[in-house]
């Protein structure tokens, strides 16, 4: 069950790391669009701007600005001998040239890979209370969100719509504001999506590199504590995409 600290946790991060950039930087770019449209008579504006949004990818820049004002980076610890050695025998197994850090925020569980390096965070909590063997699972699967990084794709494209929005309600600026918000909705909305898809990528890789059942099991004891009905429709949905079947997910979810 989700106890009230980690929904404390994950609505702050949530509300950081997603709907606070997003939606202050569709602002600012679709005012951009408005002010320094080269496609509206009268504007002094130039291709610069889609050039600087095209290849530093504005998306990429939300989700990081987002992740450096969260409580993570600034909750970082040393870890004692026994936890540096827990660690290490989670690591053994594999080299993903990643950085480990610990971070302590209560007795929530958080395992991600991101940051300005290449970096798999993981909460004291977690680590006390996940096995060597489920952690290398684990962080198997960090491992592959870290190779896929940072590049550019092409939903990043879809701020440049800002442009022949602008455009097309140069004189209905009510009408322009609408479509700004309704873009920041669809937007989150397919982030979500996005997000769901790495999620089940990475699954299948780390299910590959140790096991299916092994990173099942591990995969399960990590998300137990997220799930706040009986049905358990998140390790349902992610055990299922693992091709599992009915059967063997409740054989699972009763270990």
């Amino acid at each position: 069950m989700m106890s009230p600290e980690t929904r404390r946790f994950y609505t702050a991060y949530r509300l950081q790391t997603s709907v606070i950039p997003v939606y202050l930087l569709t602002a600012l770019f679709f005012m951009l669009g408005w002010y320094f449209n080269p496609f509206i008579p009268g504007r002094a504006g130039t291709f610069l701007i889609d050039g600087v949004v095209l290849f530093v990818g504005i998306s990429r820049l939300a989700s990081l600005a987002g992740f450096l004002l969260s409580q993570v980076p600034r909750s970082i610890v040393e870890p004692d001998l026994q936890q540096a050695q827990k660690l290490a025998a989670a690591l053994e197994p594999f080299d993903e040239g990643a950085i480990v850090s610990l971070v302590e925020i209560g007795k929530v569980p958080f395992l991600a890979a991101g940051g300005l390096t290449p970096t798999i965070w993981i909460s004291s909590h977690s680590l006390a209370r996940l096995g060597a063997e489920d952690l290398s699972c684990l962080m198997r699967h960090e491992g592959e969100h870290l190779r896929k990084g940072c590049s550019l794709a092409w939903w990043d494209f879809l701020w440049l719509l800002a442009w022949p929005l602008a455009w097309l309600f140069s004189s209905h600026a009510p009408m322009y504001a609408a479509s700004a918000v309704m873009f920041a909705w669809a937007w989150l909305r397919l982030q979500g999506w996005l997000r769901w898809r790495d999620e089940l990528r990475a699954d299948r890789a780390a299910a590959d590199a140790c096991g299916r059942d092994n990173y099942a099991r591990a995969m399960v004891r990590h998300l137990a504590e997220f799930e706040t009905v009986p049905s358990s429709p998140l390790r349902r949905s992610r055990l299922a995409a693992l091709g599992l079947s009915p059967a063997e997910i409740d054989g699972v979810l009763q270990d």
